[in-house]
């Protein structure tokens, strides 16, 4: 069974190849589920008939598809063995879980920890300049830095999703609830906001001494009250605000000469 539940994951990755607009992902997650149909209906018509349901509408982030893939795939094997319910469950799961799970990913994968794994990428190159590394080398380590640290973290989360629901069966929907990802949304949304801060004084930091005018005091104050209304401002904002109102800070700041 482990071969055929990491047959599942990898073909995971590609539940979004086959967008419609009339079903969206249907047809990637009948792709997904399709070895577990097979390998428990040897009938054809049984096989036919699964493969029909499954070409429902389905729409969620495709990170938390992997919570609704195994359930469904637990809820066939109950099918199969007589319990008539199971094909409400499955209904349920494909609309009224989707739709929850859509809303958490998008949020917290996306728009949080997507975000933070950028500022990451980008202290780290900052850091290194300013103990005297070369610049123009690191700019081309950044992309790489900010793809190791994402997926070395959304890819275990996506594998122990799919595979605890098929150890735990409806019991995963508690586990993973106890994850409190409202939690740890609020949690990188301050990380942002205080990486902006600290990044911005880094740059602040490091530039003020290359022009003799901005050495004194009142540059300091200036730039100590530019950040405090900067992290009051940008701590109201979804950290991709933040991430592209840094960004466009630091733009202005080149463009201006410093």
């Amino acid at each position: 069974m482990k071969k055929l539940y990491i047959r599942m994951f990898i073909r995971s990755f590609f539940l979004q190849s086959l967008w419609n607009y009339e079903r969206m992902q249907n047809m990637g997650f009948l792709f997904v589920i399709k070895p577990f149909i097979d390998s428990f209906y040897k009938d054809k018509e049984d096989r036919k008939n699964a493969f029909l349901r499954h070409c429902e509408h389905f729409n969620t982030h495709p990170y938390m598809a992997n919570i609704i893939i195994p359930l469904c795939a637990n809820a066939e094997k109950s099918l199969r063995n007589g319990n008539s319910r199971a094909l409400d469950e499955i209904h349920f799961y494909k609309t009224a879980m989707a739709g929850s799970l859509a809303a958490v990913g998008d949020s917290f994968f996306w728009g949080a920890f997507r975000t933070c794994s950028a500022l990451i990428s980008i202290a780290i190159t900052i850091v290194a300049v300013l103990i005297g590394h070369s610049r123009s080398p690191l700019n081309l380590i950044i992309p790489f830095v900010f793809l190791f640290i994402f997926n070395a973290f959304h890819l275990p989360i996506r594998a122990w999703f799919l595979f605890i629901g098929f150890s735990v069966k409806e019991t995963s929907i508690k586990l993973i609830s106890k994850l409190q990802f409202k939690f740890l949304l609020r949690l990188m949304k301050i990380f942002a906001s205080l990486f902006t801060i600290v990044l911005s004084a880094f740059y602040a930091a490091y530039f003020k001494g290359s022009i003799i005018s901005l050495g004194s005091p009142i540059f300091d104050i200036i730039a100590a009250a530019f950040l405090f209304f900067a992290a009051i401002l940008l701590g109201r904002c979804a950290p991709i605000i933040k991430l592209y109102g840094f960004t466009a800070i630091a733009v202005l700041i080149s463009l201006a000469g410093f």
